[in-house]
């Protein structure tokens, strides 16, 4: 939450969103909760956490140059400070290793695959 405080939509010390009433249809609104804003971050944190319980890998490493083994995943060859959700094509993957005021909800069919063949996905 701190870092969001640095944004620039940010006006006398009160967040402001880009929010979306439908397609098409962007406003801007600062009456947002803050417990809202954490219990969003808090479910894409859980998404992604739970992403590697079952099977998922994150897509690019910035410092070790490590990368999810799936062909089809995209991988940012970028390191810190430059490694970030707005530059690297895996930057709205559920497994991109920084969280985002974002969500990053974009799975590939490879990564579904694997989350398919956890036993743990399986009907019963």
């Amino acid at each position: 939450m701190a870092h969001m405080g640095q944004d620039k939509k940010v006006i006398d010390g009160q967040l402001r969103f880009i929010l979306a009433r439908g397609i098409g249809e962007a406003f801007v609104a600062s009456d947002v909760p803050r417990d809202a804003v954490r219990a969003v971050l808090t479910a894409a944190l859980a998404a992604h956490e739970m992403g590697h319980f079952l099977g998922l890998f994150n897509t690019s490493e910035p410092t070790q140059g490590l990368f999810d083994p799936l062909v089809d995943t995209p991988r940012c060859t970028d390191t810190f400070p430059e490694f970030t959700r707005a530059i690297c094509p895996d930057g709205d993957n559920l497994m991109f290793p920084l969280l985002t005021s974002q969500l990053q909800v974009e799975i590939t069919p490879n990564q579904s695959s694997v989350i398919r063949a956890n036993p743990l996905t399986r009907e019963l």
